[in-house]
């Protein structure tokens, strides 16, 4: 069962990019991201023991996973985006003018329409006019205290502010029916508790919309190779050399989070971006990424592959 999520923002999103610098922020939310802010979710909603079997269930090679999700792209209005496909420039259309070649090169995002006419061979047609359409960063100040002697330091954050009409989407393959009640239920906590930092200004609060997805991107969904990468994607060691055609590597690190109250920085893991093309399919796994002097329980991270086909 797949169901297409809308997280209606109701304010800004901040979700620190490690990779950008520390002051930046993503313009949408990585699978591994949301799904730990999830799992935090699911363990206000329903308890420890359910959140461990939950787990156990990814991190078991003998059984498929209950369930997948893919990254949160932005959305404004009907208009659902998508990473740019890293395809070879021989898939790539021919039709498209040297200016249009150039705007796609440098967008990160494409809407659900151009990526069907580029995977079609065909040229966009809407890259300019959505640039508006899409988030914007704002930088704002903030002020720190040293504890002792009450000085006053001024740093800048950045976060990622939607159209009024906008916001992000996310898209869930259910394996396992029984559990849709559930993971409504926690997307609604986890839009009353706020997606990624600075909620405590006020940033990453949301109301979620359950639908199906529109057929235009179920086709693609059923769609056959090159595959897509619509999630970031963590292979087995053994998983990926000979099935990876065109990719992005982007590196995951940061602080965890831990019902214990305590903080430690997890250790780092490598991923294959969304956006990624595979000519197979590579399943993808559940990280540990626990810090030597851990909590007290394991911390992971979500790796694995949601895909869409570009044939």
């Amino acid at each position: 069962m797949r169901l297409l999520v809308r997280l209606r923002l109701r304010a800004p999103l901040h979700i620190g990019s490690s990779t950008l610098g520390e002051e930046d922020t993503y313009d949408h939310a990585p699978s591994d991201t949301l799904f730990s802010a999830l799992c935090h979710a699911y363990l206000g909603a329903f308890g420890v023991e359910a959140l461990e079997e939950l787990l156990g269930r990814f991190d078991s090679e003998d059984q498929r996973p209950p369930f997948l999700i893919s990254s949160a792209f932005p959305y404004c209005g009907d208009t659902l985006f998508l990473p740019r496909p890293r395809l070879a420039p021989g898939e790539q259309t021919e039709e498209t003018e040297r200016g249009d070649r150039k705007l796609l090169k440098d967008t990160s995002w494409v809407s659900l329409e151009d990526l069907a006419r580029l995977l079609r061979g065909e040229a966009p047609a809407d890259i300019q006019a959505n640039r508006d359409r899409l988030p914007r960063k704002e930088l704002l100040p903030r002020v720190a205290l040293d504890r002792e002697s009450s000085n006053s330091a001024i740093y800048y954050v950045r976060r990622a502010a939607f159209p009024e009409n906008g916001g992000l989407w996310t898209l869930l393959d259910v394996k396992d029916g029984t559990l849709e009640p559930a993971l409504r239920q926690t997307f609604h906590l986890l839009g009353d508790t706020g997606l990624g930092g600075e909620r405590t200004m006020g940033c990453g609060f949301f109301e979620p919309e359950f639908a199906e997805p529109p057929e235009a991107l179920t086709r693609l969904l059923d769609g056959g190779s090159p595959y897509i990468a619509l999630s970031r994607v963590s292979p087995t060691p053994d998983g990926a050399a000979e099935k990876v055609e065109r990719y992005t590597l982007v590196e995951s690190r940061g602080w965890m989070q831990s019902p214990t109250g305590l903080q430690r920085k997890r250790r780092s893991a490598w991923f294959f971006a969304e956006g990624s093309a595979f000519k197979e399919k590579v399943r993808g796994r559940l990280l540990d990424v626990t810090p030597q002097d851990g909590p007290g329980h394991p911390v992971y991270r979500y790796g694995f592959g949601m895909y869409l086909g570009a044939s």
